[in-house]
């Protein structure tokens, strides 16, 4: 038996821009993401053990909202079957919060696709591997990569942005709040914008950052959720030389350059994850 230890990461959202609707019923975004290597779930792979063939898969860590076979590491497994995968199986203890606008489950399921598809009696090209995560999920090809990533399309046009983040500190605030993806772009009205981006991150400070990078979901989700609205003015008190909506939310973060200390009551009823980029 061989058992293999990986600890898939969260992600923050950079600004996040909500271009158009595509014909395919998917939105055209462009977003920067940025991993969270501190704040991450833990998977355990056990080859060789379990069932003559196919996948155990056991969660625990959270309540899961989707039965075993809909959550995305058994996915990523029944995607890789064609090409005869080792039988397996996987304990996923979840810390990042489901549900979040963290992409905790897309980084899971990245974390396998890599793993299971090294474990196949058939070789997996590249090329497919990069379809079956797109197919898994629109974040799923960014934790492919595991780097700071400007993104565009879906989120599967992905090129490699360097920003000044190295050594920020990052307080990562998640309210006890749902917030269903599909409705949150119910909310919004797509716009074009003649400002790229990348080209605002890449040349500007982090201190300019709040009056250009903005999330388009952040205006409506503070007019039905004003907690979100008290989080972001906390971390504005706390000196954040920059705050934001991650993905679609609930869960808000604030970059700050130097270490900070709050009473454990500054965010109630919220899980907070704070550390270092």
């Amino acid at each position: 038996m061989k058992t293999i230890v990986s600890y898939p990461c969260a992600k923050i959202n950079v600004g996040l821009q909500v271009v158009a609707r595509r014909d395919d019923g998917f939105h055209e975004l462009r977003t920067v993401m940025v991993p969270v290597p501190g704040y991450c779930d833990e998977m355990y792979v056990e080859f060789g053990s379990g069932k003559r063939s196919g996948i155990e898969l056991e969660l625990e860590g959270c309540d899961f909202q989707e039965s075993v076979e809909e959550n995305l590491v058994w996915r990523a497994y029944d995607a890789l079957r064609v090409y005869s995968p080792l039988p397996v199986r996987v304990r996923l203890h979840k810390r990042i919060p489901a549900g979040a606008g963290l992409g905790g489950g897309s980084s899971d399921a990245a974390s396998a696709l890599r793993c299971f598809s090294s474990h196949c009696s058939k070789d997996v090209s590249r090329m497919e591997l990069e379809r079956i995560a797109l197919n898994l999920g629109s974040d799923v090809p960014f934790f492919m990569r595991g780097e700071p990533c400007f993104a565009a399309g879906r989120g599967e046009r992905l090129e490699p942005i360097k920003l000044p983040l190295r050594g920020m500190y990052l307080v990562l605030v998640t309210p006890r709040l749902h917030v269903s993806t599909k409705e949150a772009f119910g909310w919004i009205t797509p716009m074009n914008r003649h400002k790229v981006l990348s080209e605002v991150l890449a040349n500007a400070p982090i201190e300019t950052w709040q009056a250009d990078v903005t999330n388009d979901f952040l205006p409506e989700l503070v007019k039905r959720y004003p907690l979100v609205c008290d989080i972001i003015e906390r971390f504005q008190e706390l000196g954040a030389a920059f705050t934001s909506l991650s993905g679609s939310g609930p869960s808000v973060y604030g970059l700050f350059k130097h270490e900070i200390e709050f009473p454990t009551h500054t965010f109630v009823d919220c899980k907070v994850y704070v550390g270092m980029l």
